[in-house]
């Protein structure tokens, strides 16, 4: 047996009673929520900003012009902010610049090593002696320019690191050059007649003064056909003289107006001494000695001791001279 309805009233779930008799019991509810309180005025509206705001310490930007209180407690907007500048581009761009920068190292590192590779390689070279005497030795008096055949200095190089053209190694300064390069005009008596049959082809001099300004020489090279004999016989024609009481004057001096060679003639001739070269330099190298103010050797009395022995300073002189010539040439074909 069902009970209907109460009247006024539906089922809560708007489906029938059930058929068993039971009927559900109304659910229990709690009291409804209380709406919240309106509020009794709306906000007030804040005041308009005055047309010139302040400036903002450390230039920030100026407050929002909403600054009221937000409603439900929530934070107010916040200011607009200072756009921030743009990301640089990622990747290619940021790449190339890391492979520039490695690029740049590499090639200033490849810098440093070449050059100091090329500083090495070049003091090897200048170790080495390369010789180019078979074809240019023959040649050299002529293709040579006066300053490298006769140097503004000239003297025997203390070692192997030294020319004898160094100003460090000097022992004689140049004075003047001969224009002219006849044989006849280069050498006089039997050092003349000997090149001459030898088959002297020209005769070059320069004139050189000592350091110390008291000892000037004429440097004859005399150039003789190619091949080793023609020098070979000249060279020991002149060691002859070396020993010869009265030795022949070999080399015609050459004044040179306006320096301390400028009264140098064949009158004030002490000494002479030469050397022949060979092999692939047909040239010998002849030189005459003297005194710059004139004076004579021989000139003591007989019956000094050592008289004999006056003259061999000039001759020493001339010899070494001749050899430092020597040197200097063989240097240039190298």
């Amino acid at each position: 047996m069902s009970y209907p309805p109460p009247p006024g009233s539906g089922h809560p779930y708007g489906q029938p009673p059930s058929q068993s008799g039971w009927q559900p019991q109304p659910q229990w509810q709690g009291p409804a929520p209380v709406p919240p309180p309106m509020p009794a005025a709306p906000p007030p509206v804040p005041a308009a900003p005055p047309a010139h705001p302040a400036p903002s310490p450390y230039g920030a930007y100026p407050p929002s012009a909403t600054t009221g209180p937000s409603p439900y407690g929530a934070y107010p907007p916040p200011a607009t902010a200072v756009p921030a500048p743009p990301a640089p581009p990622s990747g290619a761009g940021g790449g190339a610049r890391k492979v520039l920068g490695v690029l740049l190292g590499v090639s200033g590192l490849l810098g440093l090593l070449g050059g100091g590779a090329l500083a090495a390689h070049a003091y090897s070279n200048s170790r080495q002696s390369v010789p180019n005497s078979g074809a240019y030795g023959p040649v050299l008096w002529r293709d040579e320019t006066v300053d490298h055949l006769f140097p503004a200095t000239i003297g025997q190089p203390p070692d192997s690191t030294y020319q004898a053209s160094d100003k460090k190694a000097a022992q004689w300064n140049r004075m003047g050059v001969s224009e002219d390069t006849s044989c006849a005009a280069g050498l006089s008596g039997e050092t003349g007649k000997t090149a001459r049959r030898l088959g002297c082809k020209a005769v070059l001099r320069a004139t050189y003064v000592d350091l110390s300004g008291e000892t000037v020489a004429t440097v004859a090279v005399i150039v003789l056909p190619k091949g080793t004999t023609a020098a070979q016989q000249m060279g020991e024609y002149l060691d002859g003289q070396q020993s010869k009481d009265i030795p022949d004057a070999a080399v015609v001096p050459l004044r040179v107006p306006g320096t301390l060679a400028a009264k140098w003639q064949e009158s004030r001739r002490n000494g002479m001494g030469g050397t022949g070269l060979g092999d692939d330099f047909p040239y010998a190298v002849a030189v005459t000695t003297g005194a710059v103010d004139g004076r004579a050797s021989s000139t003591l009395p007989r019956n000094f001791e050592g008289n004999d022995a006056d003259r061999q300073p000039w001759m020493d002189a001339a010899k070494a001279l001749s050899e430092t010539f020597h040197t200097h040439i063989l240097n240039l074909a190298r």
